[in-house]
């Protein structure tokens, strides 16, 4: 409910990750994109799984340590009993705020920037400048993007909670923990189903959009967590064409069927049924268009880890384009 205030922070900032136990083996994709980046300030990087401490969760961390050894990382379960009380709940929001309040209680330095998951920074100085925005413009929220959820508009100027940058400083002195969590309440006038963080923004005006930083700075990979978990739990895909995109960035950690494999499967596929060399999809309905924004995240995606791209990533692209020609939904879209 409450933490305790942040004396005397460390210069720098802090990045807080929080990550689906069930999705850990992508951890990997998006550690990569984190490495790439101009690290200059970065003090340390919490990643926090879900769940309260697991089995064969100490393995996995020295694991992923052991894989990174350049960054600076800090691996956590949830604490109880809030963890077990958030998963009787069951909702995704509380499992992420929970996520992020985690971090931001062991986080030592004035500043931090929740980092998304599925969200892949393709811009050298992406957290550097958010960080720069909030200590020159001594700002108590920054970030990339203002969120347009439930009515939400560019007037409200409320920033989206994915790369949102806090002053913990603040945040802790002023708001009790349970203050930064999801919640209804008064936004000019209008009754809003807030995220986390949007109701303590509200209440401040020292907020603005990171300056240099755009949808251009990253690639944000949307509907990739629960098309993931639908399908591993048995369940059609709500948005089939997600799966691309999960065996694109399965590949870039070798898990699963190769870029090469899949995009063959594709070429002699006779029907909208695909498999992954896991389980059958179904692809009836998705449409062809589908495959421009694949193309575009993957384009970026592979100019920042291979400076272009690969002939593999070529294929795999272009023959989803063709397979979903063939067996997608084509219809005229005005």
């Amino acid at each position: 409910m409450r933490w305790q205030p942040l004396e005397n922070p460390r210069d720098g900032y802090s990045i807080i990750l929080g990550v689906p136990w069930a999705l850990r083996h992508l951890l990997a994709v998006n550690l990569r994109f984190v490495a790439a980046q101009d690290r200059t300030g970065l003090d340390r990087m919490f990643i926090v799984f879900d769940r309260p401490p697991q089995a064969g969760g100490d393995a996995f961390i020295a694991e992923t340590q052991a894989a990174f050894p350049e960054l600076p990382l800090d691996l956590r379960f949830q604490p109880r009993p809030a963890a077990d009380i958030v998963n009787r709940v069951g909702r995704s929001k509380f499992y992420a705020s929970l996520n992020w309040i985690t971090g931001l209680t062991h986080c030592e330095t004035r500043y931090a920037v929740l980092h998304d998951f599925d969200l892949y920074p393709v811009q050298a100085d992406f957290f550097a400048r958010i960080h720069r925005s909030l200590r020159d413009g001594a700002l108590r929220f920054s970030g990339a993007e203002h969120t347009h959820f439930d009515g939400l508009t560019e007037h409200d100027a409320l920033i989206g909670t994915w790369e949102l940058g806090i002053d913990v400083a603040w945040l802790r002195q002023e708001h009790r923990a349970i203050d930064c969590f999801h919640k209804w309440a008064d936004v000019n006038g209008r009754i809003v189903d807030l995220d986390a963080f949007s109701w303590v923004q509200s209440r401040t005006p020292n907020r603005r959009i990171a300056e240099g930083v755009s949808d251009e700075s990253f690639v944000h990979v949307k509907n990739l967590c629960s098309t993931y978990l639908r399908v591993s739990q048995g369940q059609p895909a709500q948005i089939a064409w997600r799966l691309h995109s999960l065996w694109y960035l399965e590949s870039l950690v070798s898990q699963g069927a190769s870029l090469s494999e899949l995009a063959e499967r594709m070429e002699t596929a006779q029907s909208p049924q695909l498999s992954d060399g896991r389980m059958t999809h179904d692809f009836t309905d998705v449409h062809v268009t589908c495959a421009n924004v694949l193309e575009s995240e993957v384009d970026r995606m592979e100019a920042a880890l291979h400076g272009a791209r690969r002939s593999e990533a070529q294929r795999f692209v272009e023959a989803t384009r063709t397979f979903l020609e063939r067996h997608g939904d084509t219809s005229a879209r005005g």
